[in-house]
């Protein structure tokens, strides 16, 4: 009936787990659970390898006309996205920690703004050699970068206050 009633076998399936799982808290408390484990993971091997995959294919793109878009899985193709979603985790992890000091997490956060690019160029290199070279990369960068984040959200600002007329 469930599968029937939709016309829809995967909406039967979802509501026949729905009716199933649901009617107990530890099972539904286990779903969430997972969950929150499956989407770990995506964040951890998907989403920060895409992001240094993006600084490769823009760094490849620079220099090359046909940078094909595939570039972006370079991570995936070269077996190194192990060490990268490593070094991409303990860079979030740090700046998440770091942020709990105001001026130390906006510091922070400019001090490793170049570590997905250090990674497209080298995907084994180890987090405290990223770390070093990004600091040394942004070393009296640091102001202007933030001013130039500030003008970017202004100018984002202004185009939804102005439904993007003038932009």
């Amino acid at each position: 009936n469930n599968i029937s009633k939709s016309n829809s076998i995967v909406f039967g399936i979802l509501n026949a787990v729905n009716e199933m799982v649901f009617k107990d808290r530890v099972t539904s408390s286990i779903i969430i659970f997972i969950g929150v484990l499956i989407k770990i993971c995506c964040w951890l091997f998907i989403s920060n390898v895409i992001k240094v995959g993006k600084s490769r294919f823009f760094l490849e793109n620079r220099r090359y006309e046909k940078t094909k878009l595939r570039r972006i899985l370079f991570a995936y193709e070269d077996k190194k996205y192990k060490n990268v979603a490593f070094v991409m985790f303990k860079k979030e992890l740090y700046t998440f920690l770091w942020s709990f000091t105001i001026i130390g997490g906006i510091i922070k956060h400019y001090s490793y703004y170049f570590i997905p690019y250090i990674l497209a160029e080298n995907p084994d290199i180890k987090f405290k050699e990223a770390v070093k070279l990004s600091k040394k990369m942004t070393y009296g960068y640091k102001k202007k970068m933030l001013l130039l984040d500030i003008y970017f959200g202004l100018y984002y600002i202004f185009g939804i206050l102005s439904f993007n007329i003038f932009i």
